[in-house]
């Protein structure tokens, strides 16, 4: 058994489809409209994980609420200057009110880092030390 694919809401679409490609390297495979709000979403594709985006009124976002992705050294490497040339807040630690920021650590096998995604889906990037 494997995950076909992850809905995550979003406000704006494409703000979001820019922040999933250009920050974490997916790919824009296609669109569809979405069987729940009738609304055109985008299918993006990373290896063999898929993304729907659905555009998701405010009030049932962030959604969902956190997001792991476990990557390799040169993929952490790249995501984090990445985020850190767009100027995003690179956490520590996944509360969002943290002082803690820059690259944390889960224990001694990982180490790890927190963005938030455009509607404040709070996105994980750990990879192996």
């Amino acid at each position: 058994m494997k995950i076909d694919h992850l809905i995550i809401g979003s406000h704006n679409l494409n703000i979001s489809k820019e922040f999933y490609i250009k920050i974490l390297g997916f790919n824009e495979h296609d669109s569809f409209i979405d069987t729940g709000t009738g609304k055109k979403g985008f299918i993006l594709i990373h290896n063999y994980l898929k993304i729907l985006l659905v555009p998701f009124e405010e009030i049932r976002l962030p959604n969902p609420q956190h997001i792991a992705f476990l990557v390799d050294e040169i993929q952490f490497n790249k995501i984090y200057y990445t985020a850190m040339n767009k100027k995003l807040k690179i956490r520590a630690e996944p509360n969002l009110n943290t002082e803690k920021f820059g690259i944390g650590s889960l224990d001694v096998n990982y180490k790890n880092f927190y963005i938030l995604d455009p509607s404040n889906v709070n996105i994980e990037i750990m990879s192996h030390i």
